[in-house]
């Protein structure tokens, strides 16, 4: 096996391994304190904020080092594209950000926000028509629109569930609640779209090499806006810090423990989605994020026992076929790239 298969090989174990067990902690945090969404975006931000500060600083002694001053002191690299380009971009993702975690203290399941948050293909299509005059061929119409049926219908088959079904686990089912759940995960789609939008733009002028550069300043700079959620941040690191401790770390919380998980899986996710990108075909990156995808969903079914109908898997099953049809479609109408950050992996 040559570098290049090796580092694809490595990139695909790290997407299944990371994002699927990423999966796990993440439903047990959000079964435990499902309105701990605050909290564990601003720990994320932190953690990806803290990795990017490492790789764009120049170090003392360095041969990046500019100037008499730089080779005695760290400095951060300058960037590629300007702050200023930034701001607006920051804003639409700490916003999209921080509804997609709060959304599921609002009965959302977690195979539902996973199946839902792939409704970003339809509005980034939508805005990209209206916004930036695309055209999309037949085939990636029919890929969406065989999107937008599949979330329809997962989502109506949810909702006659939730409306009309038995409560689970003991607790009682607030319709109205999970309806407001729903509408915070649509205005994070449509969030997501804009923001994809105004990348596409500034790649265009500053070129599309600057993806780590650009993963970096997002979620630092978008660290000062916790300050308006400072108080639930600090009452959901109490109730963290009160929990029962781990069985494998003595004295440790066990919440503490699972967000810690979190984090690093996470990035474990991350760093393959990049190695998937960057030495493989876009139907190889396609085929391995969609399974992964699937993969997810399985294991959040099986292991936390949600609830899953016919009707819902007729849904899913036309959700996938509609995102690897688009994906799958010949580029001459050049669709919006996608705009989720390679921190989600979406």
């Amino acid at each position: 096996m040559d570098d290049h298969a090796k580092y694809v090989a490595t990139g695909i174990a790290l997407v299944f391994l990371g994002c699927c067990s990423n999966v796990i902690t993440f439903e047990y945090l959000m079964r435990e304190v499902p309105t701990c969404g605050n909290l564990l975006t601003v720990a994320q931000f932190t953690f990806i904020a803290a990795e990017g500060a490492l790789v764009h600083t120049r170090w003392p002694g360095s041969a990046a080092a500019d100037g008499p001053g730089m080779a005695y002191v760290p400095w951060l690299k300058a960037n590629a594209i300007p702050l200023r380009a930034y701001l607006l971009m920051v804003v639409l993702f700490f916003a999209m950000s921080v509804i997609n975690n709060l959304a599921t203290g609002f009965d959302i399941s977690v195979p539902l926000h996973m199946i839902f948050r792939s409704g970003s293909l339809i509005a980034s299509m939508t805005l990209g028509y209206i916004i930036l005059g695309k055209r999309y061929s037949l085939q990636q119409v029919a890929g969406v629109l065989l999107v937008s049926g599949g979330i329809f219908t997962v989502t109506y088959a949810t909702a006659l569930s939730k409306n009309g079904g038995k409560p689970s686990e003991g607790k009682p089912i607030d319709f109205a609640t999970w309806l407001i759940g729903i509408g915070m995960l649509s205005l994070a789609i449509l969030l997501s779209a804009l923001l994809g939008l105004l990348q596409e733009k500034t790649y265009a002028v500053y070129g599309r090499s600057h993806t780590r550069e650009t993963m970096f300043l997002t979620h630092a700079l978008s660290l000062p806006g916790f300050a308006l959620v400072a108080r639930d941040i600090a009452a959901h690191a109490a109730i963290f810090s009160a929990s029962a401790p781990f069985d494998a770390l003595p004295g440790v919380p066990a919440l503490w423990a699972a967000l810690a998980a979190n984090i690093l899986l996470q990035y474990v996710c991350i760093r393959g989605v990049y190695l998937v990108v960057g030495y493989s075909t876009a139907l190889t990156t396609t085929l391995v994020i969609t399974l992964r995808k699937f993969a997810s969903l399985l294991i959040s079914i099986w292991l936390f026992s949600n609830p899953f109908t016919f009707v819902h898997w007729a849904g899913t099953l036309a959700l996938f076929t509609g995102s690897l049809l688009y994906s799958l479609a010949p580029r001459q109408a050049s669709p919006p790239p996608s705009h989720e950050p390679k921190s989600k992996d979406e």
